[in-house]
């Protein structure tokens, strides 16, 4: 009825290229959506959902030395992540509504992977 759930939290930056030449951090976080589905295929039989989340740009200390109107720019929805955004996100992966959904690796990012 109510199995255990995992939330990985990769980054947009494990799908696509444009690294802003973060050279490991890219391939790190594509190996955590990578975990992330071996996990789901693994602990599913026993009752527990595996999900990454995928953040674009959220103010942060890694980004804090990016001009916050570049980063804006980038960004199609118009502005930055918010701490909200990604508490949305959780609940409901958490919820009886996102009880369906294992070894998935979920975007949340303005719109950045689309442009």
């Amino acid at each position: 009825e109510d199995p255990s759930r995992i939330i990985n939290i990769s980054s947009i930056a494990g799908e696509t290229t444009n690294s802003l030449n973060a050279y490991s951090y890219g391939p790190s976080k594509a190996a955590v959506t990578h975990l992330t589905r071996i996990l789901a295929r693994e602990l599913v039989r026993d009752q527990v959902l595996v999900n990454a989340i995928g953040p674009g740009f959220f103010p942060s200390n890694m980004t804090a030395h990016y001009e916050k109107e570049t980063m804006i720019s980038q960004m199609p929805i118009g502005r930055l992540g918010k701490p909200t955004d990604i508490v949305g996100l959780v609940i409901y992966l958490c919820s009886s509504a996102g009880s369906f959904m294992t070894g998935n690796f979920i975007p949340i990012d303005g719109g950045f992977l689309i442009k």
